[in-house]
């Protein structure tokens, strides 16, 4: 506007300083270039920084003065310098300050990424459940970094075999292996952080690294940001397929829901998303096996303590070793050629499977009055309708019992045979007879038949007999 009233209206540069008012040295400024520029012939002088600058950045610099959260401050570092004979105000001290922090700071370079080359792995920490029984899981979380494929999937805890049931499964999910995959330092991976890059794996994740054949990766110590990918993706899972918070309290299926929303988010981007999934490393003929093996006690009342939490096992386990296969969403407890499978408990839970005690409880009528309504529970129909057929006609002490021989007929023959047989004698009046007489038929070995008629006359003896056998003459 200044250039157009002097060049094209003929205004003198004092009529238009007037009509603007500004300085008529503002005009010629604007009548010699467009957008005029501030020019310094020479940077500004700073003799008390100069003087006190280095030797501040010495200070700050020195690792044997500082540690932990006992950091420098400018009113401290003031102090110090004021003794040295370096005086300066407090503003200069804190321009020193933020001038060395500029230096050092950290540049980050823009990255590429070739699709199937790397991955980010990273566990967040997520709320699920309703209101009144909230409670916190954790998500695993890997990122395919150059087509945008995503897998989580939620466990109780961040331990080392949910770490690596996540690789089995978002391996699966991708139909094939990431060639590099960078982590933190978390323990599940890493034993022990040697010289610059290189790690001591831990012997399980090694395993795993070599069944799929990816070579595992390492941020530096601390600087979380070497894998910003997973940093920044967890938030944006978090507030975009976590929120609102999640009301059910099954993992696999709040799981098997959020992969479904990841999966159709990564839709937007198809030919992204195929090329990375076509140029990763096929899959192994078999799954790597997610667990850890521990031989752990089982006590006098056939308990076993995993975890924090407690299992019962077979009865006949009671005071003996039991080997334990601990794996991320089930438990196996094995002795012998006998396996027992459970779904792993949180800590502090216990489960209690009464079908384990069927000997001591036939044994124990008083212990199987007691426990009767969860027994009948495990057992579930036809058995608790004969329960209560039996409660109501004999009452509960006479019917615990009589149903101890159900649970001998259980123990030999086998619940479901039993099940099966016991509903075809409920209509019976008496169904417990009917159904322990056609067992006893079944079960009734060869020998202990006796014939109806045998037809066997057994003369009968006289002392005469027995003195003539002696040798006694009457």
């Amino acid at each position: 506007m200044i250039r157009h009233k002097v060049l094209v209206e003929g205004m003198s540069i004092r009529a238009v300083a007037r009509e603007l008012r500004i300085s008529r040295n503002t005009v010629k400024k604007y009548l010699e270039e467009s957008e005029p520029r501030r020019r310094e012939a020479s940077s500004r002088p700073h003799p008390v920084r100069g003087q006190v600058e280095s030797r501040a950045a010495e200070l700050l610099s020195d690792p044997r003065l500082t540690g932990g959260k006992q950091r420098w401050t400018a009113p401290r570092l003031r102090e110090v310098l004021d003794d040295e004979g370096l005086h300066a105000s407090e503003r200069t001290i804190r321009r020193c300050m933020s001038e060395w922090r500029r230096r050092r700071a950290e540049v980050f370079v823009p990255l590429t990424y070739v699709p199937g080359d790397l991955a980010e792995v990273d566990f967040f920490e997520v709320l699920v459940g309703p209101p009144e029984s909230r409670r916190k899981a954790v998500m695993f979380l890997m990122r395919e970094m150059s087509g945008a494929v995503d897998f989580a999937c939620l466990y109780d805890r961040q331990d080392q075999v949910s770490f690596l049931d996540g690789h089995v499964r978002a391996f699966e999910h991708f139909g094939g292996v990431p060639h590099r995959i960078i982590y933190d330092n978390l323990r599940a991976a890493v034993r022990a952080i040697l010289v610059g890059s290189e790690r001591e794996l831990t012997m399980r994740f090694a395993a795993c690294a070599s069944h799929y054949l990816f070579e595992p990766c390492f941020a530096r110590p601390r600087e979380g940001h070497d894998k910003g990918g997973v940093e920044g993706r967890g938030k944006g899972v978090r507030w975009r397929h976590l929120t609102p918070i999640p009301d059910g309290t099954d993992l696999e299926a709040i799981s098997t829901a959020l992969q479904a929303g990841l999966d159709a988010q990564a839709a937007a981007h198809g030919e992204r998303v195929e090329a990375s999934l076509r140029a990763m490393k096929p899959l192994p003929g078999w799954p790597f096996r997610a667990e850890r093996v521990q031989f752990l006690p089982a006590s006098g009342s056939s308990r076993v303590r995993l975890d924090g939490a407690v299992y019962t096992v077979p009865e006949d386990w009671a005071r003996s070793q039991v080997e334990v296969h601990v794996g991320a969403r089930e438990v196996v407890f094995v002795r012998g050629t006998e396996r027992v499978a459970e779904r792993r408990l949180r800590s502090g839970e216990r489960s209690v499977r009464y079908l384990h005690f069927l000997r001591e409880l036939s044994r124990k009528p008083q212990a199987l009055r007691q426990v009767a309504p969860l027994l009948m529970r495990e057992l579930g129909e036809p058995f608790a309708e004969l329960w209560e057929r039996l409660k109501g006609q004999y009452g509960e002490k006479d019917a615990a019992r009589r149903f101890r021989d159900v649970l001998k007929t259980i123990r030999s023959e086998g619940l479901e045979v039993v099940r099966t047989r016991l509903a075809l004698a409920l209509p019976e009046a008496d169904p417990l007879c009917a159904l322990l007489g056609h067992v006893r038929d079944q079960m009734a070995p060869s020998w202990l038949v006796v014939p109806p008629n045998l037809d066997i006359e057994v003369p009968s003896s006289s002392l005469a007999a027995y003195d003539a056998l002696l040798g006694v003459t009457p």
